[in-house]
């Protein structure tokens, strides 16, 4: 049972991103806002490998068992020795924080940062690719600024990119859904 691991796969994970770009397509409610506000402001890890989000918690559990840290005296115990956090690989080599949070599920996952399978990137620009594809064909969608302003104007409330601007991230992680979901 993996109930005791907190982890916002909505904010962290590309395949579990992937679904709910197929349930909510070209919907727009106060949900689908307030997942995407979940997502934060500031810089996030991003995991991109293969492992569903059931996988990386069912692993995670299984190596926390075995070593009693299932505990939550245990566990925080643990935790406190390294200055509040730790780290563990799971079967795809990406390394996976660990912490502890006051809530029935204490154990906080997120990927480490710079892992295997893990890309750094701007709240902002998750929420700007998840916003464009809610609306836009994932299997045809180039990027384009006056797509992107459009979505971050209208739903986003964020302010626009510049035309002749750096944007490689933007693209970067445009690719990724765009490329994950026509190689699935």
């Amino acid at each position: 049972m993996n109930d005791l691991i907190h982890y916002h796969d909505f904010k962290h994970h590309l395949l579990s991103d992937l679904k709910w770009l197929e349930k909510n397509k070209g919907e727009w409610d106060e949900v689908i806002e307030l997942d995407l506000k979940s997502i934060g402001n500031s810089q996030l890890d991003f995991y991109i490998g293969n492992l569903s989000s059931e996988n990386i918690k069912a692993e995670m559990s299984a190596w926390l068992r075995s070593r009693q840290l299932y505990q939550k005296d245990n566990y925080k115990d643990w935790i406190s020795e390294n200055k509040g956090f730790r780290e563990v690989k799971l079967s795809d080599d990406s390394a996976w924080t660990l912490r502890i949070i006051e809530k029935e599920s204490f154990i906080h996952i997120h990927p480490s940062r710079y892992s295997t399978h893990t890309m750094r990137i701007k709240a902002n620009t998750l929420k700007t690719v998840l916003c464009t594809l809610l609306f836009e064909n994932i299997y045809t969608f180039i990027f384009n600024t006056e797509s992107v302003n459009y979505y971050r104007d209208k739903y986003l409330d964020l302010s626009l990119v510049k035309v002749a601007g750096n944007h490689n991230e933007l693209e970067a992680v445009f690719s990724l859904f765009t490329d994950k979901r026509i190689n699935e």
